[in-house]
């Protein structure tokens, strides 16, 4: 991220320099404000919270998002009991999560705001996240809950066609 941030001032772009990273970066992330880069008992190592406390640094100096690919399909997939369907499809009626006073009625933020959380314990509170990536299966067999694109569109405020001539 140096190199290519050196590269693009030496050539006067003003292109910023951001990386991505998936939710499995985190060693924790449940409640959201336990949020955590690195876990002894998971497989994230401190080697890892290491190089997030580079990348932090790099952001907040550069005043630059950090991306985050979040998919709630894959936390649904990997924990069904513990984490109920509608709450990862932004149904309006999920009961949600509480975490202090903070209430949850959806897995996407809390997947977020765990990353949040992550980002202050390195030294990233000024850093903000940007949802680079996310989405739903397509499967066949996960199909019937392709709602949760119509229930994220609205979540954000956002247009959801078939691409962007039909929005």
């Amino acid at each position: 991220m140096q190199n290519l941030d050196a590269a693009l001032n030496a050539a006067n772009s003003p292109i910023p320099v951001s990386t991505v990273v998936p939710m499995q970066v985190l060693g924790t992330s449940f409640p959201p404000s336990n949020g955590t880069f690195s876990d002894e008992t998971a497989a994230i190592s401190d080697e890892t919270a290491a190089t997030m406390q580079g990348i932090a640094g790099f952001l907040a100096t550069k005043k630059a998002p950090l991306l985050l690919n979040a998919y709630p399909f894959f936390a649904r997939t990997g924990d069904p009991n513990n984490v109920p369907l509608d709450y990862a499809l932004f149904v309006g009626n999920a009961a949600g999560i509480n975490d202090g006073s903070l209430h949850y009625t959806n897995l996407l933020d809390a997947m977020v705001d765990s990353v949040y959380s992550a980002l202050e314990k390195v030294g990233g509170s000024t850093i903000d996240i940007v949802v680079s990536e996310t989405g739903w299966a397509e499967r066949r067999k996960y199909r019937r809950h392709s709602g949760e694109r119509k229930n994220l569109c609205k979540q954000f405020g956002i247009s959801c066609g078939i691409g962007t001539r039909n929005s």
